[in-house]
């Protein structure tokens, strides 16, 4: 056999021996990874491909609090070694799903966290392991877009969820400012209780702010095919950017500025006029404030269209009234700096017979204890917007008497919220209906007599001693947060 022979001789073996193995390895051993669909499947589950995740143990968190964060979530178990979390929708319900690597330290945080209160909260947490395909589906069925999670079931604190997940801000302010133009009034306070809950600490929240605000204006004055509806939306977000402190700056100069580039059209003008109305409560632009309003009047007897004079004319009444009970409330306070002379006064004593002479009342009538009494000195407001700033509302509530309870109620596919108030008088209690129709943030507010008194207690109510002293005033509206944070239930009210 020449050497050109043996070469193919050796080639011919090597093919048939490598053959060999091939078929052995296929048929005969059953040993795992020799055969591919078993490696490719093995590699899918163990790496965990479907949840797009390193972590293989997961553990599904309930009953968070609405506001909870992804990472807040994970610093909560971050102590167990919790490598992954996050927040998914599912409806108005919302649940957390933490990640790890280590099976033991999974059990571990299960063990320990499950009927844990965590801080700031008042319910205890469910903890309990789940499977990669529930996380998968979790992940899978949260909403992904603005659109889909602002027209859904989900709580505006899923709203602000998207918002802050964005990987561009500015391009998520954009899509922002589309949906306030076409916005109903439930949606568009939807979109506003959602800011509410968008810390100044997120990285992109100037950014989203200034963006808004460009958006909001350049469709306020640019857009020609804009109605008048769409023109008040994008006019009353930006008032509650100022007054949520989103942005600073007077807002009166802006409508000044505003109303100057708006011509003598009506849609923008209306836009305009929504903006001041909104911040009509702001302290420290009296000046800018009552130049514009001037400038109102000055465009209404220039424009040629009488429906647009009207219109402007009715903006300038409501102004009027608005600005007409803010002086009366502010005269009111000054009047009552000095403490009025009633059986839970806080002036020192008199002389020991005029002390006396006082007393008699004091045991014959407690109004503190009379329950018919209490009853007539409640009042329930109701149409109150859920952005009101709680320190607002005691504000006003204060300028018709001293305050004993606050009670902040929501109901069921509401907008707006519901008070119960519990004045210390009966003349406050009067003052307070006089109230009725005050328009605050775009609502006018509806108040009248409560069917019932609050009976429960809470620890910033009003407090006497034995003798009608007071020990506490009522503690409400020490803080700016919004109204929609203090929600209390209504079955103290009977």
């Amino acid at each position: 056999m020449n050497a050109r022979q043996t070469k193919v001789w050796e080639d011919a073996s090597m093919c048939r021996s490598v053959s060999t193995i091939s078929s052995s390895a296929s048929t005969a051993e059953a040993t795992a990874g020799n055969d591919v669909s078993s490696f490719l499947f093995d590699d899918y589950r163990d790496d965990a491909f479907c949840v797009k995740s390193r972590c293989r143990h997961w553990l599904s968190v309930g009953h968070l609090s609405l506001t909870t964060t992804d990472t807040e979530l994970k610093s909560l178990f971050y102590p167990y070694g919790a490598d992954e979390a996050f927040t998914a929708w599912e409806g108005a319900a919302m649940t957390g799903f933490v990640g790890f690597d280590s099976p033991e330290m999974a059990e571990l945080a299960a063990q320990k966290m499950h009927a844990f209160i965590p801080r700031r909260q008042s319910q205890a947490l469910t903890v309990r392991s789940v499977t990669l395909d529930e996380v998968s589906q979790a992940r899978s069925k949260g909403p992904k877009s603005l659109v889909a999670v602002l027209y859904s079931e989900c709580a505006t604190q899923g709203i602000s969820a998207v918002i802050r997940r964005s990987k561009s801000p500015v391009a998520m302010a954009r899509d922002v400012a589309m949906e306030v133009a076409r916005a109903s009034p439930i949606v568009l306070q939807r979109l506003m209780a959602a800011f509410s809950d968008l810390s100044p600490q997120w990285f992109g929240f100037a950014a989203f702010s200034e963006e808004l605000l460009k958006s909001l204006l350049g469709s306020l004055l640019e857009a020609s095919g804009m109605n008048a509806a769409q023109a008040i939306n994008c006019g009353t977000v930006v008032g509650n950017l100022f007054q949520m402190n989103m942005i600073t700056g007077d807002p009166y100069y802006l409508a000044a500025r505003l109303l100057q580039r708006a011509g003598h059209r009506l849609a923008q003008l209306e836009g305009v006029c929504a903006l001041a109305h909104t911040c009509a409560l702001l302290p420290d632009c009296h000046m800018s404030r009552a130049s514009f309003w001037a400038q109102v009047a000055d465009t209404a007897t220039k424009v040629t269209d009488q429906e647009t004079s009207n219109a402007l004319l009715d903006h300038l009444r409501r102004y009027t009234k608005t600005s007409a009970y803010a002086a009366a409330t502010s005269t009111s306070s000054l009047s009552s700096s000095a403490p009025p002379p009633s059986v839970f006064s806080t002036v020192p004593c008199t002389p020991p017979k005029a002390a006396r002479q006082q007393m008699v009342p004091q045991r014959a009538c407690p109004q503190h204890l009379r329950q018919d009494e209490m009853k007539r000195r409640t009042v329930y407001v109701s149409h109150l917007p859920g952005l009101l700033p709680q320190s607002m509302l005691l504000e006003l509530l204060n300028a018709a008497g001293p305050v004993n309870k606050v009670r902040i109620c929501a109901g069921t596919g509401y907008c707006t919220l519901f008070a119960f108030v519990e004045m210390r008088t009966l003349e406050g209690a009067q003052r307070v209906m006089c109230m009725n129709g005050l328009q605050l943030m775009g609502f006018a507010i509806r108040v009248q007599t409560a069917r019932n008194a609050v009976q429960d207690v809470l620890k910033e109510d009003a407090r006497f001693d034995a003798s009608g002293a007071l020990i506490q005033p009522c503690l409400f509206g020490m803080s700016q947060a919004p109204l929609s944070k203090c929600l209390t239930s209504a079955d103290g009210i009977r």
